[in-house]
Order: structure tokens, then C-alpha cells, then sequence
């Protein structure tokens, strides 16, 4: 494996980034034996405020208990004062919970009554297609105007045929006529000759 990084920039980076690894000596090689001496200190003075601190704070527990004693007392005159109003807001939450659920079943039968109608709607539709296109069919004069359109054009073209064969009979006639001139005055020429 090759770097691409000449030697002149590989020194100026490890000089600029040995500064971060190089480790600070702290110069109090005794620090263990002060946190030792601190924490005899605190020992000390825990166990001079215990006795005082302990008598303070079961004060505090009795004081507590009392005032536990007394919610108490408090919470089951409420509770009996106001049981009637409980129990009238329990009747009222059920009532309330058959009706949602009352409301969910309308709810899911109207979707499937939708459904229904939807799914009704769509094949009436397409009877109702089926019967205009059927109608349309028996209705329909298409047929019958192109097979009337069809007999005048054939007549047109009878017609057009006619014509044509009367001119070349026309023609012919008057061709045959020419030609009976023309040998008839071959013949008076003959017999005049002769």
C-alpha cells in the first residue's frame, strides 16, 4: 500500500495533530489520599447530623401519617356524599356505551344497505343499456335506407347502361346506314360504269 501524500505534509500533519495525543500530567500524585481524607471528613459529619436528621424526619413521618389518616376520613365522607352521584354517572357511562355501540352496528348496516344499493344501482344501469341498444336495434333503419340506397344507385347505373347502349346503337345504326350509302353508290357507280 502506497500513499499519495508526500513526506513534507505527512510531518507537518503529525506535528500539527500530536499536540491533541499527548497526555497532561496532572502533577498531584497524592490525589487518591485526599479523596480519602474528604470522605472521612463527610463520614464525620453524617454521623454527627444523624441523630438530629433522624428525629426530624420520623417527626415528619408521624405528621405524614396523620394527614394520611385524615384524607382518608375525608375521601370516604365524599365517597359516601357523593355515592348516589357515582353511581348515576356509572349508569349514564353504560347507557352511553350501548348507544355507541348501537350507533357503530347502524353505522356498519347503512354501509352494507350503501353497498347494496350501489351494486343495484350499477346492474340497472346496464339493463337499462342493454334494453336501448336492444330498442335501438329494432328501431334501427340503417339497414333498410342503404339497401334503398343501394337499389337506386343499381337503378342509376341501369339507367347510365340504357343510355350508353342507345348511343352505340345510335352509332351502329348510323354506321350501317353509311355503309348502305356507301355500297349503294358503289353499286350506282358499278351499274353506270357497266
Amino acid at each position: 500500500m502506497e500513499s499519495n501524500i508526500s513526506p513534507e505534509e505527512w510531518q507537518r500533519e503529525c506535528e500539527r495533530v500530536s499536540t491533541r495525543f499527548k497526555t497532561q500530567d496532572k502533577g498531584d500524585i497524592k490525589e487518591w489520599r485526599t479523596h480519602l481524607e474528604q470522605a472521612k471528613v463527610y463520614s464525620e459529619r453524617v454521623k454527627k447530623l444523624m441523630p438530629e436528621v433522624r428525629s426530624k424526619l420520623e417527626k415528619t413521618s408521624d405528621e405524614l401519617s396523620r394527614l394520611m389518616e385524615k384524607i382518608s376520613g375525608k375521601e370516604k365522607v365524599i365517597n359516601k356524599n357523593f355515592a348516589h352521584i357515582v353511581e348515576e354517572y356509572r349508569g349514564h357511562a353504560e347507557e352511553l356505551k350501548e348507544v355507541k355501540q348501537r350507533s357503530t352496528q347502524l353505522s356498519e348496516n347503512y354501509q352494507k344497505q350503501q353497498e347494496i344499493l350501489l351494486e343495484i344501482t350499477e346492474r340497472l344501469e346496464d339493463v337499462q343499456t342493454k334494453m336501448n341498444i336492444k330498442g335501438n336495434e329494432k328501431t334501427d333503419t340503417s339497414p333498410l335506407v342503404k339497401i334503398r340506397k343501394a337499389i337506386n344507385d343499381i337503378r342509376q347505373e341501369i339507367q347510365a347502361m340504357e343510355i350508353r347502349l342507345g348511343v352505340v346503337n345510335n352509332t351502329l345504326l348510323q354506321a350501317k346506314i353509311r355503309e348502305r350509302s356507301n355500297t349503294d353508290t358503289t353499286k350506282s357507280n358499278i351499274d353506270r360504269i357497266n
